[in-house]
């Protein structure tokens, strides 16, 4: 390459240089942590967390585009939260009960525990999460009240390959809100939730946030 073609490039590669660094570092901050007295500091390991449906909130609610809506009054998630490369990262076993068929072929019967794991990461901007796995969480009938199926009736998955479901979280909070969220099946049909659930530690219950 002639010195006068590199010395017309090397500029351009500077600016490239600078446009990027700036995207990597902030990219390095979307961590959990807690903050105490203003000042965010990240989890430096591994740490247990426990979640809780948002006081005040409603139910979580899976809806489908066929118009079946499954609605779970309580939820429960013991999970482990870490900072991969700087890039919060969770893994969680969720507990959704109190459920019932609010809608469809099976509307007013009883759904047993919903229960299963999930893999999430904090994504750009730091007030998202997305869930990028998603195992378990079967859909079973009761048999209660009387006249109700009893039985699987279906699994709760993600819509495909790749595919997030995401969440906001406020700055300065700890409660993570889905909103019709999609990017969900269930039975193969496309499906979105909306609920919301806070996080604390499980030593100390400090609200864990992202920055």
């Amino acid at each position: 390459m002639s010195k006068k073609l590199m010395m017309s490039i090397a500029p351009v590669l500077v600016i490239a240089a600078f446009a990027v660094m700036p995207a990597m570092a902030s990219a390095n901050t979307e961590a959990y942590g807690t903050v105490t007295g203003g000042v965010f500091t990240p989890f430096a390991g591994p740490t247990n967390v426990l979640s809780e449906k948002t006081p005040g909130s409603g139910n979580f609610v899976l809806k489908t585009a066929g118009g079946g809506v499954i609605e779970c009054a309580t939820f429960e998630d013991k999970g482990v939260n870490e900072n991969v490369g700087g890039v919060g990262m969770s893994k969680d076993a969720l507990v959704f009960d109190d459920c019932v068929v609010a809608a469809g072929p099976a509307a007013g019967c009883e759904v047993a525990n919903i229960e299963g794991t999930v893999e999430n990461e904090v994504l750009a901007g730091g007030v998202k999460v997305g869930i990028f796995n998603l195992v378990g969480f079967v859909v079973s009938l009761t048999g209660k009240p009387v006249g109700c199926p009893e039985g699987i009736i279906g699994q709760v998955t993600l819509e495909k390959e790749a595919t997030e479901v995401v969440g906001n979280q406020a700055e300065g909070s700890n409660a993570l809100v889905f909103e019709e969220a999609p990017g969900l099946e269930f039975n193969k049909e496309k499906a979105t939730i909306t609920g919301s659930d806070s996080t604390v530690t499980e030593v100390g219950g400090e609200p864990v946030l992202i920055n």
